[in-house]
């Protein structure tokens, strides 16, 4: 009994994720921004997450640029943080902690 409720409990996990992955493909391309925001919501739902970021290296700044945050709950704060500190472009960090860029460690051979 067991082994069938884990089969089915697999199935449809699979199933929500082959869905999710369609929904992906079906994005469209011509606003970058509305599409990571879209994908980022997409995979929230899926993995019941509080929030999703998509991050994208500038390499001018060395730093790590969220583009895309889910539609979620956590997400909204996150986008209400950043309109109320306009100076802050880059991930806000905890709400206790002052907005800081996260900066791209590399390794040293190379």
């Amino acid at each position: 009994m067991t082994q069938a409720y884990n089969k089915n409990e697999t199935s449809q996990r699979q199933d929500r994720l082959l869905t999710t992955l369609e929904g992906l493909l079906e994005l469209p391309a011509t606003d970058v921004t509305a599409t990571l925001n879209q994908a980022t919501s997409l995979i929230a739902e899926v993995f019941a997450a509080d929030k999703v970021d998509v991050f994208f290296h500038d390499w001018a700044s060395e730093t790590l640029v969220a583009l895309g945050t889910s539609a979620t709950p956590m997400g909204r704060k996150q986008k209400a943080i950043i309109v109320d500190a306009p100076s802050r472009s880059f991930w806000p960090g905890p709400p206790t902690s002052p907005a800081m860029p996260i900066r791209i460690l590399r390794n040293s051979s190379g």
